[in-house]
């Protein structure tokens, strides 16, 4: 989708929308990876280790969409947002399917 952007709507809303697909990316490849480093089978513990990396990753999210607005500020919000909501709909779309 960034791609896209970039050749239809120009840099500035191309790197947004790059930035806003990251917010999206970047801290799900985080919890999955705080997840895959549990090694235990007691499901208190995976619940538990599914908070915290869940907690990571909101905190990630809320970390990169800070850098974004304190260090570029010719971001353009709609398609950073656009991107990032886009990014997010692939997870609930992908539970529709059995495989």
């Amino acid at each position: 989708m960034a791609a896209l952007v970039l050749v239809t709507q120009g840099t500035r809303a191309g790197l947004s929308a790059a930035l806003g697909g990251s917010a999206a990316f970047i801290p799900a490849i985080l919890y999955a990876t705080r997840m895959l480093a549990v090694n235990s089978t007691d499901p208190k513990r995976m619940l538990a280790a599914m908070y915290r990396a869940e907690a990571f990753k909101i905190v990630g999210t809320a970390a990169i969409f800070g850098i974004t607005f304190a260090f570029y500020r010719g971001v353009s919000v709609v398609w950073m947002f656009a991107t990032y909501f886009a990014a997010l709909l692939v997870y609930f779309a992908a539970l529709l399917f059995d495989r």
